[in-house]
């Protein structure tokens, strides 16, 4: 989910003349096409966005969904756009407006990335700056639980975008250590880590995931249980939190290659 404040979003729908369902003169193949070629979304066949909706509706739909590196190309690319459709068309163009949007572009792309924000309806910006004010409390109770939670809906996410197994034969969702699991060996078999010791270090947290799992059931606010003391807890804490921070960084770099193929 893109950070963008509404003042913001007010100045884009503006000047991109999205009042009526339409971006500029975009027909919808264009627009396909268009953001295609930006950012490698397909709004009209990829997961997500398969549903009918107006031009306008499809690029909101962008910025509510996609990830703030995504949103910051799009609309540099959509600026540039903006510039030959003025000429061609003889208007005004509103060099303030882009001004502020190109601001907006700057504090995008340097934001931290998380594919998996709106997806699973988890903020990661807002639960790290949640834990971050909790273990200076010294209020660690129910921050396993809440974490252990994001870290399930997380790699849930990034197994289903690769197509892999989150699930068992079943249909029940895998623990979270063989979650992470799949996910190594799908590194694996497609080259996706260069160094043995960051597939070392992914392997090594299995058994911590596993071990966190049992932390969660049963030494945090999940249950009725007694607490883990307040310096184990911040060391998983801070564990958990570094394998997150890691795998992220590791699917936004490779999405980024790929964008570079198409």
């Amino acid at each position: 989910m893109s950070e963008m404040k509404p003042i913001e979003q007010a100045i884009i729908e503006d000047l991109f003349e999205m009042g009526d369902g339409w971006v500029l003169d975009f027909n919808n193949d264009s627009m396909q096409n268009f953001v295609k070629n930006s950012i490698g979304l397909d709004i009209y066949e990829d997961k997500n966005y398969t549903d009918y909706k107006s031009k306008a509706k499809k690029l909101r739909q962008v910025f509510e969904e996609e990830s703030d590196k995504k949103v910051a190309k799009l609309l540099q690319d959509l600026i540039e756009y903006y510039e030959g459709y003025v000429y061609k068309n003889k208007t005004v163009y509103k060099k303030e407006d882009i001004n502020k949007i190109n601001k907006l572009i700057e504090r995008l792309s340097k934001g931290e990335d998380l594919l998996i924000d709106v997806k699973n309806n988890i903020s990661w910006k807002k639960l790290k700056q949640e834990i971050e004010y909790y273990i200076k409390k010294d209020n660690y109770e129910f921050i396993l639980d809440r974490l252990h939670t994001f870290a399930v809906k997380f790699l849930k996410y990034i197994l289903e975008k690769h197509n892999l197994q989150s699930k068992n034969q079943k249909n029940n969702n895998l623990p979270l250590h063989s979650l992470i699991g799949n996910l190594k060996n799908y590194y694996i078999e497609n080259n996706k880590i260069d160094s043995e010791f960051s597939l070392k270090a992914i392997s090594i947290n299995i058994s911590l995931f596993e071990k966190f799992n049992d932390i969660r059931n049963n030494k945090s606010y999940a249950h009725d249980n007694t607490i883990l003391n307040k310096i184990e807890s911040e060391f998983v804490i801070r564990n958990i939190i570094n394998t997150i921070n890691f795998i992220s960084k590791i699917e936004v770099i490779n999405e980024e290659k790929e964008f570079h193929l198409l």
